[in-house]
């Protein structure tokens, strides 16, 4: 299931995309500390921007239930979960959830 168009999607894609360090644009200038930050803050911005308008009224729901309802596998939210209330994880664990939230976004024509 695919939601209605998200405007910072575009920026996940403009900044994220394995093609863009590939040509030396933004992400591929920063330190390794920067870019995890930034994978960091794209995926909790996308899977947060994914799941918000399943949020209604004074009891929230959990954002497994939410995603699932999307269709976003747990491990993406397990992810968003590490990033939030633990660890930062490695650059190449960030790069892989990045990777399967820009072709999700692609298949869902953001």
């Amino acid at each position: 299931m695919c939601l209605p168009y998200f405007p910072p999607f575009s920026c996940i894609k403009r900044y994220i995309s394995t093609e863009a360090e590939s040509e030396g644009d933004f992400v591929a200038t920063r330190s390794e500390i920067e870019r995890r930050l930034l994978y960091a803050t794209a995926v909790l911005r996308c899977v947060n921007g994914l799941v918000e308008p399943g949020q209604r009224g004074s009891n929230a729901a959990s954002v497994q239930s939410l995603a699932r309802n999307v269709g976003l596998p747990a491990w993406v939210v397990d992810m968003r979960h590490e990033i939030s209330h633990k660890e930062l994880p490695s650059l190449s664990t960030l790069r892989l959830v990045t990777d399967f939230l820009l072709n999700y976004l692609q298949r869902c024509d953001y």
